[in-house]
């Protein structure tokens, strides 16, 4: 008797489908990232420019943050690169712009694209919409979750960027989540449950079932790291920590306070490098 997850047509199809998903197979490709980035490797990606032409770009979601910087880094070893940022009413919106827009100039990608998700806004509370009130201090970030985590968020961001993807002729879309966070600050995972190695599971299963040809796959190469490995990866990558934003609140100004403040803090502190952008503001 045919399994209740066989189609009636494509019984052979669903059953490899099913078994990539159990088997973790082309969901998550993480381990091990270090000896990716052997000198050498990047000459791959590079090559002839007739045939780099002929590679299909990689979607990185982009939100001018050091995870996205550092994903956007990891992609570009094999891939031209697409930039996608997304307005969905955050606080911060002005830093995440020119952060995203500084970084698009400085490695000049194939495409870019700023998209507009207005009903986000509309349908969703919390401190990340009104730029009256900051954001919750680092220490508060579990007890306060519902003011700070958007529930449908990520699933919405990527929504727009596989279809964007789909689009452009790209397979694969890049997240800079990771589910670790650095010093005594809580797991990332728990005070934002979509950055989750289940959530990339569950997320990748559905493109299997409902492709109507190759799925999608969403990479997130970072997932089991730390933010100090992050950075340590980020440096080795040559990654221009100076143009990037981790600053949850609104204006020019980082707070210091916020979770992303923090979590940069203590993951550059435990890299035992130093942020460019403490830098900048001490000798500003």
């Amino acid at each position: 008797m045919p399994s209740p997850c066989q189609s009636r047509d494509h019984k052979g199809a669903d059953l490899t489908r099913r078994h990539r998903f159990l088997t973790g197979a082309a969901l998550i490709r993480t381990a091990p990232l270090l000896a990716k980035f052997i000198p050498g490797n990047a000459d791959k990606a590079r090559g002839d420019p007739m045939k780099k032409a002929a590679i299909e770009p990689a979607v990185v979601l982009y939100s001018g943050g050091l995870n996205a910087a550092v994903a956007a880094a990891i992609a570009a070893q094999e891939q031209p690169l697409a930039l996608l940022h997304v307005h969905y009413g955050q606080q911060n919106q002005a830093g995440e712009d020119l952060a995203f827009e500084a970084l698009a100039e400085r490695i000049q990608p194939k495409e870019r694209l700023t998209l507009d998700l207005p009903h986000i806004a509309k349908i969703a509370h919390g401190t990340k919409f009104d730029p009256r009130q900051p954001p919750p201090n680092w220490s508060e970030s579990i007890t306060r979750l519902a003011e700070t985590s958007i529930p449908g968020l990520m699933a919405a961001m990527l929504t727009a960027a596989q279809a964007w993807a789909a689009r452009i002729g790209a397979s694969k879309v890049y997240l800079g989540i990771s589910e670790k966070s650095a010093g005594p600050l809580p797991q990332l995972s728990a005070v934002r449950p979509e950055w989750s190695r289940e959530f990339v599971q569950v997320w990748n299963h559905l493109q299997n079932v409902t492709s109507v040809d190759a799925p999608m796959v969403i990479e997130a190469p970072l997932i089991d790291l730390s933010r100090g490995e992050i950075v340590k990866l980020g440096a080795r990558l040559d990654v221009p920590f100076e143009l990037t934003r981790s600053c949850q609140a609104s204006g020019d100004e980082v707070c210091g306070n916020c979770l992303g403040c923090a979590s940069r803090a203590h993951g550059f502190l435990d890299a035992g490098l130093p942020d460019p952008i403490l830098a900048q503001a001490v000798t500003a």
